[in-house]
């Protein structure tokens, strides 16, 4: 897995081997082999490759512990009220309230798309009503009313309302805060 996770996260960040290998500090050889699961990497080794990759060895982890998120259906949402008709998370509290968790609500018109940039921390979305394609990094999800996400948002993400109905998404966001 980690080897797979390696060349996945290089070519998404559009890195050639030798180019990974320059800013960790390595052969182009040694990623090549890491990569087609020649070698193993030590921990000191992979701490510099995720380094150069723009993780933290805890976040590669995670993400290898987590690749796809979690999905479930539940329904926890009475809409006696509907968020501004905005692509872009409303606050639901005061920033000065949130201790660390940010939520707010998203809506999206038809074909509507929002996006996010990667940063440290964590994300749960609950579908509230319609459809959403989220995109993590590579991978695409579709997630319909009752379903929610779990994610770590190490690598960019996004929000599409794919369907012809309007959606609305509960969102709650973990970690370091910015705009987006």
């Amino acid at each position: 897995m980690i080897p797979k996770l390696v060349r996945e996260l290089r070519q998404k960040r559009g890195l050639t081997l030798q180019q990974l290998a320059d800013i960790a500090g390595f052969s182009k050889g040694l990623i090549s082999q890491i990569e087609t699961e020649k070698t193993a990497p030590t921990i000191p080794t992979l701490r510099k490759i995720t380094a150069a990759l723009g993780l933290s060895l805890g976040e590669f982890f995670f993400m290898l512990d987590h690749p796809e998120g979690e999905l479930a259906t539940g329904c926890i949402y009475d809409p006696a009220e509907e968020a501004e008709n905005a692509a872009r998370p409303v606050p639901l509290i005061a920033p000065e309230d949130c201790r660390g968790f940010f939520p707010s609500i998203i809506r999206l018109k038809p074909g509507q798309a929002l996006d996010f940039n990667a940063r440290r921390g964590k994300e749960f979305w609950y579908i509230i009503e319609g459809k959403v394609e989220a995109k993590i990094g590579p991978r695409k999800l579709e997630l319909a009313k009752g379903e929610y996400l779990f994610f770590s948002t190490v690598l960019n993400y996004r929000a599409l309302n794919p369907g012809t109905e309007p959606a609305l998404v509960l969102r709650i966001g973990e970690g370091e805060r910015k705009a987006g």
